[in-house]
């Protein structure tokens, strides 16, 4: 699959068909038929959409194995389609539960390539949005961060399963591409890491806590697409002789004398000052730096400002 049906397929879904939460539920969501009008228009024919029934030991139906495949790219992505216990308790009759469980299978499905990514809210399911038993909760609970154990509990995941689960979303956003997926993962796991009240482990994340790491990993693949893109006009000599002068500047710092202790705590302190004072894409940025390898004593307090409040300031300029 290129580039520009990629972007096309993966395009933020308009204001307009964006759905607000019911009362008490959280997070805006898009119906399933939309999902699939957006696949038929970029990909007519491009397509295949399967699924199996699951189902109990009493031979219910709980759910649905469901699969996309894509032509082009010749990529086979499985999710499971869920289906909430207030649903399954109703008196929905087979082919109702079933088709709920289809229609969270292909949003999954579709997640798993960015399609929708920035709707996705963990284990919400369209059919908890069309449930019939909306019971509201305190407005407390919903923004009350949840015990470690509690989030276990309710995700049904094991820590190691949920580091593995983050990683598997961000290989298929990079579309199976393993180098570019440990860039991201990287990028992510620096960026993550600075924000406040967050778990610095990946495996004590909550729902809430993998959705803004899939987050800060798409921005950052839109950030890289948009350097291609700012290229594609270049012819290959100009090319080439960017990523030579690179490599060339990457060399000499790499060189350069290691910073100083008191350097390196300065340049942490603005980084702090940044965050808090929410400056966290600048304190991602100098994260990242220091990160590369090439931080040294002649560029470290490049980052900050040393004749004025010792605040950070952008080093790459």
């Amino acid at each position: 699959m290129n580039k520009e049906i990629r972007k096309k397929l993966t395009k933020n879904f308009s204001k307009e068909v964006v759905q607000p939460p019911p009362p008490g539920k959280f997070g805006q969501y898009v119906p399933h038929h939309i999902y699939t009008q957006r696949l038929v228009d970029v990909l007519p024919g491009g397509y295949d959409f399967t699924f199996d029934a699951e189902r109990d030991k009493d031979g219910a139906i709980v759910g649905a194995k469901c699969r996309l495949y894509l032509k082009d790219a010749d990529q086979t992505i499985e999710e499971v389609g869920d289906v909430s216990a207030t649903a399954l308790s109703s008196k929905k009759t087979e082919s109702e539960i079933l088709k709920l469980a289809v229609s969270d299978g292909l949003k999954r499905c579709c997640m798993r390539i960015g399609l929708g990514l920035e709707l996705w809210t963990g284990d919400m399911s369209e059919e908890e949005f069309y449930s019939t038993d909306k019971v509201k909760e305190p407005v407390q609970k919903t923004t009350e961060e949840p015990k470690k154990k509690e989030v276990t509990q309710e995700s049904g995941k094991s820590p190691s399963n949920n580091v593995k689960e983050l990683g598997e979303i961000i290989l298929d956003m990079c579309v199976g591409d393993k180098v570019l997926a440990k860039k991201v993962w990287d990028y992510s796991v620096g960026k993550v890491a600075l924000k406040k009240d967050l778990p610095k482990n990946i495996k004590d994340y909550s729902d809430d806590n993998n959705k803004t790491f899939i987050e800060e990993a798409a921005k950052y693949l839109k950030m890289l697409a948009d350097q291609d893109k700012e290229r594609e006009g270049n012819s290959e000599i100009i090319n080439d002789t960017i990523d030579v002068l690179d490599a060339e500047i990457k060399q000499v710092k790499s060189n350069a004398p290691d910073y100083t202790e008191k350097q390196l705590q300065k340049f942490e302190q603005a980084v702090q000052k940044a965050v808090n004072d929410g400056e966290d894409e600048l304190a991602a940025k100098a994260k990242k730096f220091l990160n590369s390898g090439m931080a040294n004593k002649l560029n470290i307090l490049d980052w900050v400002k040393t004749d004025s409040d010792w605040s950070l300031k952008d080093g790459s300029l």
